[in-house]
């Protein structure tokens, strides 16, 4: 899988270096996903971080040139949500805060509707933000604000789809630690 990903980012970033369009950088970051996924799947988040990375500023590039395009707007977010979970799992708590913040001024910009992918990623930042507040050691509303969010994407998302035992798992946390936080 490692050598077709590294052709098709040999191929779009000539294709980006040639004609720097949105479809091409899209299309880049799609392949560069693609690689960092890879890395994430054999377990070297070192490497797979600044892959996606680029994924993230590659997508704010479409993103900040069209914000209206709801469909970027999801992508973007998807990007930033998969750069907070390596900064996580690594222990890069202040970079993993940086970037969380980054969402938080995103998400007023973008037309989030009540699909399932939406709901996913809402899941999953909420979810994030919720953990690094714990990993900081603090805790108040801001704590439990960020657990009710995540109960409540995850409550939209499995009314579609079933929780992958990964998720399950994050699931049974936010409502636990939600149970703590009072009515």
């Amino acid at each position: 899988m490692k050598h077709h990903a590294d052709r098709a980012i040999a191929l779009d970033e000539a294709i980006v270096a040639k004609e720097n369009t949105p479809q091409a950088r899209l299309d880049l970051s799609f392949s560069l996903s693609t690689m960092a996924s890879y890395f994430e799947q054999i377990h070297d988040d070192q490497a797979a971080l600044p892959i996606f990375e680029r994924v993230a500023k590659s997508r704010r590039e479409n993103f900040d040139a069209d914000a209206s395009n709801v469909w970027l707007q999801h992508r973007l977010l998807g990007a930033h949500v998969n750069v907070a979970r390596m900064q996580f799992k690594l222990g890069r708590l202040e970079a993993l805060r940086e970037t969380l913040a980054e969402i938080s001024r995103l998400l007023p910009r973008m037309r989030v509707n009540n699909d399932w992918e939406w709901a996913r990623e809402l899941m999953m930042f909420h979810t994030l933000r919720a953990r690094s507040i714990t990993a900081a050691g603090l805790a108040g509303p801001e704590y439990c604000a960020a657990l009710a969010e995540a109960a409540h994407a995850f409550d939209r998302f499995t009314k579609s789809e079933k929780l992958e035992p990964y998720k399950a798992g994050e699931r049974a946390w936010v409502l636990r630690e939600l149970g703590q936080c009072g009515p």
